[in-house]
């Protein structure tokens, strides 16, 4: 190369870089100047009114629909902003809205997979004291812009399908050990005893949809209720309970309360047995969740007295075959998608 053509091509480099420099220097200025016509706000505060969705904003999404499914619950359909980088089925997503001036951050799992429009989904149970879940479901409207972060989380379903083993809460119960029946009876009536009115109410007051169960005498008979959108079997099992025992607005509160409506079990441990092998023998539950009024005694208890009596009858396993819950329900060990993209990109 002969020394002109090196000279004209430093020429062109230094020529290059000035230009770039100076297009810096001209837009930084714009920017100082910018910022001093919008002082005491920002530029980006002025483009947020016009698009908030925009590249480069902070992320937020914008609601366009707000779906009704059951008096508490709702799905909400969300247009994230141009920067969300997607999802993958089993993700969750933390959502941010201003509640009382208050900036709140709740997140939800997005179940579904990727949709045309771009736009995600999450359905919302509004919950008591719930401020960001009472908010969606009860004040969110079509055209509301909310906060949003990038999915995140690494138990998500496998993208080349299968077979799936979706593990859900089972039948609960609560059970009141004690030698003899009259001694578990005497247990539970103690336990009772404790539990204040006010409580008890409140917990039955879950499942009254709208009716005021504070205002009815405690000792009076418990009230008919609407049907309801959800929780219906939960109810009528209430209901049941209640005219088949005859039983007091107190007496089916504090029953209620006593277990948060799943069924209470009072007895010896071969009475537990024998109740918990019927209901798997006749297909009525294939396992329980033991959900006790207090810890560790109770828990204690049925490990020790009801395991052994269901493990004699040959109704529950004496020895675990894995190591892990994920082993014992035979299920693989998905694959962390960020280590296979550093691999994969490490091989290239």
């Amino acid at each position: 190369m002969s020394l002109a053509t090196k000279v004209s091509q430093t020429r062109a480099v230094t020529s290059l870089a000035g230009t770039t420099r100076t297009r810096t220097t001209l837009r930084h200025r714009l920017v100082r100047l910018a910022e001093r016509a919008t002082t005491p706000l920002l530029p980006a505060d002025y483009l947020d009114l016009f698009d908030p969705l925009r590249p480069g904003a902070d992320l937020r999404g914008r609601i366009v629909a707000v779906q009704p499914e059951t008096t508490d619950a709702a799905t909400i359909v969300i247009r994230p902003g141009a920067d969300w980088a997607g999802h993958v089925p089993g993700q969750y997503v933390r959502i941010g809205v201003d509640v009382n001036g208050i900036r709140q951050w709740r997140a939800y799992s997005l179940t579904h997979g990727p949709r045309r429009d771009g736009r995600i989904s999450v359905t919302v149970k509004a919950v008591p004291d719930g401020l960001v879940s009472t908010h969606l479901v009860r004040r969110a409207r079509v055209g509301t812009l909310i906060h949003l972060e990038q999915a995140a989380g690494d138990f998500v379903l496998p993208t080349e399908g299968g077979r799936f083993l979706f593990v859900t809460a089972g039948s609960g119960i609560t059970p009141v050990i004690g030698r003899t029946m009259e001694e578990a009876q005497e247990k539970y009536d103690q336990l009772q005893a404790l539990l204040p009115d006010d409580v008890a109410l409140a917990a039955l007051a879950r499942f009254t949809r709208g009716v005021d169960i504070f205002s009815y005498p405690l000792d009076g008979p418990m009230p008919e209720l609407p049907e309801a959108n959800s929780a219906k079997s939960r109810q009528k099992l209430i209901m049941d309970m209640a005219k088949k025992n005859n039983m007091t607005l107190r007496q089916v509160a504090r029953s209620v309360s006593a277990a948060q409506g799943h069924r209470v079990l009072v007895g010896t441990p071969e009475y537990i047995a024998d109740e918990l092998q019927e209901w798997l023998e006749k297909d009525a539950a294939d396992g329980f969740n033991v959900i006790c009024n207090y810890y560790p005694k109770p828990f204690e208890d049925f490990s020790t007295l009801v395991i052994p009596e269901l493990q004699r009858r040959g109704i529950f396993r004496t020895a675990y075959e894995g190591k892990t819950l994920r082993e014992n329900l035979g299920l693989k060990v998905p694959e962390n998608r960020y280590t296979a993209a550093r691999q994969a990109q490490a091989a290239d």
